[in-house]
């Protein structure tokens, strides 16, 4: 039974909602050219900028921040986002308002933070099966800030806000997906629930990033090494409080310092108990740190912790999470799979000499192996049903013989016993192969 109270889904029934939608899924292109903002949602005031549904646009290339969301009530569906100033405090997405709605999303490039929930007026925001891929932030106008610094998702002194079924991948010098409680902030009833960071503050073979210099300040520059860096689920304290936080079937692998850590960042800090870890499945690139086991800041249930005394059953990625529930509905193959293919490929072409993967990347080929090699999911088997080399019309025929049928056999690609919907999506995938 689910450690997780259900999350209120948001009302997208009321009348007051106004929906703008590109006419073709992810075709509608607004381009900051880094001259503009571009995207702004701004005003406090009830009825200004808010109750609006926005489906199917990519925005990239922002002189600040890409989606400043500084409203409520407003539903993001199928949108991307490229490309915030890599010198200042911006980010590709900000939310900084109330009962929000971020779901099926795609988050890369530059910026310090991909996806960031802001500040303790923030309350009771979803953030559901987006993937973020940090690549760069150089911070030369925002000397105040330590550095190398860079987050794919942050709950930033935020409350009861959730992360269902979010991935954060690859290179961020600071975290995946972070919870963050400072400035006295009581950050408290947040749910990380089915949800996945690989390879923090590591290449994408696994190498550990290296991040240069920061010439342009003369201080704030520290040695990436330091154990608040790095991590795949950071759960810390500053200058506040927090308590009544859960996670659940979380996937965390290859960190470069750890998988999932708990920390007090000052000593005289304010805090409870932190979290509820249940159904953890960590990985570490390094050792467990001491840091976790001496706080008490966290209880660990039913988890698979390597190098641990934790061996029980980890986490549980093939059904999708919706307002904070487990539901029988499938999660792979990834909603967003040939968006994020064909975007990587065309709004992240700086950094494809680098990075050469971005320019032909699959979500589901590169984290459902990992998943089914730590139990997270099942064995995928292969779409090549009759076994002649290709992938093609006949095995379709085959796949369709045996339609809803309960099977172990070969024709079960997806391995879950059943021939139906999702087989024949990775028989679709694998096509002409």
């Amino acid at each position: 039974q689910s450690l997780v109270p259900e999350v209120p889904a948001v009302d997208s029934n009321n009348p007051l909602y106004i929906t703008i939608k590109a006419q073709n899924d992810g075709k509608a292109v607004i381009d900051g050219e880094r001259v503009r903002e571009v995207v702004a949602l701004k005003g406090w005031y009830p009825f200004f900028a808010n109750y609006l549904k926005i489906k199917g646009i990519v925005a990239k290339n922002s002189l600040g921040t890409v989606w400043n969301i500084q409203t409520s009530n407003n539903i993001f569906q199928r949108v991307s986002g490229y490309n915030a100033n890599t010198d200042t405090n911006d980010h590709v997405f900000l939310l900084w308002g109330n009962d929000n709605l971020l779901e099926d999303c795609a988050v890369a490039g530059t910026g310090r933070k991909m996806i960031v929930v802001y500040s303790n007026n923030a309350q009771r925001n979803t953030i559901r099966r987006c993937f973020a891929a940090w690549q760069e932030w150089k911070g030369r106008e925002f000397c105040t800030q330590v550095w190398p610094n860079g987050t794919n998702i942050q709950l930033y002194n935020a409350s009861n806000t959730t992360i269902e079924n979010s991935i954060s991948y690859g290179k961020v010098p600071r975290s995946g997906i972070e919870l963050f409680a400072q400035d006295k902030a009581n950050t408290a009833g947040n749910k990380i629930v089915g949800s996945i960071s690989m390879l923090a503050g590591a290449n994408y073979d696994g190498t550990p990033m290296e991040y240069g210099t920061r010439p342009e300040c003369s201080s704030n520059n520290l040695d990436p090494n330091r154990p608040y860096t790095r991590n795949g689920l950071p759960l810390s304290i500053g200058w506040g409080q927090s308590d009544n936080n859960y996670l659940q079937d979380i996937f965390s692998w290859g960190s470069i310092y750890a998988g999932l850590t708990a920390y007090r960042q000052y000593h005289d800090s304010t805090d409870t108990h932190l979290a509820d870890v249940n159904r953890a499945t960590i990985v570490n690139h390094n050792p467990w740190p001491q840091e976790i086991n001496g706080l008490g800041l966290l209880t660990i249930t039913d988890s698979n912790i390597e190098s641990t005394s934790y061996q029980g059953s980890g986490a549980r990625l093939q059904y999708r999470y919706v307002n904070g529930v487990l539901t029988n509905e499938p999660l792979w193959p990834w909603p967003m799979e040939e968006r994020i293919r064909e975007e990587f490929k065309t709004h992240l072409t700086q950094f494809h000499a680098q990075t050469p993967q971005l320019q032909n990347f699959s979500v589901t080929n590169t984290i459902y192996p990992i998943l089914a090699q730590y139990g997270a999911v099942p064995t995928e088997g292969s779409s090549d049903l009759n076994n002649d080399g290709w992938i093609n019309r006949d095995d379709a025929e085959i796949l369709f013989n045996n339609w809803f049928t309960l099977s172990t056999s070969s024709v079960d690609i997806y391995r879950d016993n059943r021939i139906n919907g999702i087989d024949f999506s990775y028989l679709k995938r694998d096509w002409g192969r």
